[in-house]
């Protein structure tokens, strides 16, 4: 099965996703997938943004207690290859895991990004003014997609992370920045230092024993050589200037910054097997590490070229010319 990543928008009053959604339908970017209990309100044809928010609202008025009236989620998988019928049938299977199978439902589908998606505008209050829990939602609905998608949360850590920690490593922030590039969070907490992702912690280890193991490390200068080689003859062809990567979320075309990439560091995972992750402050390049995968190792940036020197005057690479990545 395909991945498929979840956003979770659960802290409106009113229904803004609605008309949100309806205003794509109706420029043409966006179809209105799927609809359900509704009620009467579907007998009539073609309801309007403002019919379907009132309908909503009257819903979602049944329970004074419920602090939020919407209920927005946004299902995408990476890029196109998925039809949509596909991407619904993963919706309605989660939706009837987290409760939702018999509220009203409006899911939107939506391709004007790289990645297919579908936008679901429900409410938690039912029509007997009982309220469907919403407790660890995030993390709930993450954990059930995973599971709809066949996705192993721990084969996934040991394949994607566990080899990265017995890379040898001179500085915690290094092995911070490449595990939040990642999706991992990792921090530290009560003496240990702790890796977590989809509201499972998957590594503890004693803060002392980590920073002992740290200590150990020591940079292998013939190696520190190539990759300054490495990295001087690609700049010279590929942009190593830093592109942010951002991921589309709903509403007003904002977007959310989850990483970024370059030219040059597409072209040494392709080639080298190494990648490069950026440090940023305040959109101002300050630092890189690379992960060096053939030897085992994650390398301070400045210990192999200068930052100035990295993205001295070069060649842009023609497949990024065109601007930011967009997920």
């Amino acid at each position: 099965m395909s991945r498929i990543v979840l956003r979770l928008f659960t802290t409106a009053r009113g229904f803004p996703a609605i008309a949100y959604n309806m205003n794509k339908v109706l420029s043409g970017k966006a179809q209105l997938l799927h609809v359900a209990n509704l009620g009467v309100l579907y007998a009539f044809s073609g309801p309007s943004a403002a019919d379907l928010t009132h309908y909503f609202g009257a819903v979602s008025s049944l329970n004074l207690r419920s602090r939020y009236d919407q209920f927005h989620a946004v299902l995408s998988t990476r890029g196109k290859r998925v039809p949509p019928e596909e991407l619904l049938g993963y919706a309605q299977e989660w939706l009837k895991g987290m409760g939702y199978q018999d509220q009203p439902l409006l899911i939107f589908f939506h391709e004007d990004t790289q990645n297919h998606h579908l936008h679901i505008v429900s409410t938690d209050v039912r029509i007997d003014r009982s309220k469907i829990a919403d407790s660890f939602d995030r993390i709930r609905g993450i954990r059930l997609l995973n599971q709809i998608c066949g996705v192993d949360e721990q084969r996934e850590f040991s394949a994607e992370i566990a080899p990265l920690l017995s890379y040898r490593v001179t500085s915690i922030h290094q092995l911070s920045l490449v595990l939040r590039e990642r999706g991992y969070h990792f921090y530290q907490v009560r003496g240990q230092y702790v890796i977590r992702k989809y509201g499972i912690t998957f590594f503890r280890l004693e803060a002392e024993k980590l920073l002992n193991g740290l200590k150990g490390a020591s940079l292998d200068h013939a190696r520190i050589e190539e990759l300054h080689a490495m990295l001087q003859s690609g700049t010279l062809i590929h942009n190593p200037s830093p592109i942010a990567v951002y991921q589309k979320v709903a509403g007003n075309n904002r977007k959310r910054l989850i990483g970024y990439r370059s030219a040059l560091s597409e072209f040494l995972e392709r080639t080298r097997n190494i990648s490069i992750c950026y440090s940023l402050r305040n959109g101002a390049l300050i630092g890189f590490t690379l992960i060096d995968h053939p030897h085992k190792q994650l390398i301070d940036g400045a210990a192999v070229m200068p930052l100035n020197e990295l993205i001295r005057s070069h060649h842009p690479s023609p497949e990024l010319s065109s601007g930011p990545y967009r997920r």
